[in-house]
């Protein structure tokens, strides 16, 4: 009896990071079927030429799993002596005129944030700071360009943005302005 791709999956029980190899579940042959979690989904795919299985399956992640994933990005963040990001020149201090981020800016009350505009691409610019200096940052499409979403240097694995006092509380959105 063949099982769904989902269900057979489901059985693996994948941890983040981990990976299995064994039997392909449709087509049937040994050692044939792929699949490893990476930030909540599971890729998957069988290597017989045969078989045309292959895809993506999103099984999310556990609390615990987010937790240990930001711990590590922290770690290796300390670790590493970022070098401080350089502008492009086309990414500028909001002013009067870019009605675009100014209107962005008071819709969602971000004010006090620090938003760039990256007048190029008309972007959102949220900068991301480590230590004090900027390493990166996340643009937000203001257009409805694609992507939505657009990391300048790749320098940092997560925005974070902190509201008042540090209390050990972490809310974590799938995007800058959740």
């Amino acid at each position: 009896m063949k099982t769904s791709i989902k269900n057979h999956l489901d059985l693996l029980a994948l941890c983040e990071g981990a990976s299995h190899r064994g039997p392909c579940p449709v087509c049937n042959r040994p050692n044939t079927f792929s699949a490893t979690k990476q930030d909540g989904v599971v890729l998957y795919q069988c290597y017989s030429l045969s078989c045309t299985v292959k895809g993506a399956n999103y099984q999310g992640m556990t609390a615990s799993e987010i937790l240990f994933k930001i711990k590590q990005q922290d770690t290796h963040q300390q670790n590493q002596d970022a070098e401080p990001m350089v502008w492009p020149e086309y990414v500028v201090q909001p002013s009067a005129e870019h009605t675009l981020i100014n209107r962005y800016i008071t819709r969602w009350g971000l004010e006090h944030v620090g938003l760039m505009y990256d007048v190029k691409d008309k972007r959102a610019v949220f900068p991301i700071a480590h230590k004090g200096r900027v390493i990166d940052a996340a643009g937000r499409a203001l257009d409805g360009a694609v992507p939505k979403w657009y990391r300048y240097t790749g320098a940092a694995s997560v925005y974070k943005f902190v509201v008042g006092v540090p209390n050990g509380v972490v809310v974590i959105v799938e995007d800058v302005i959740s």
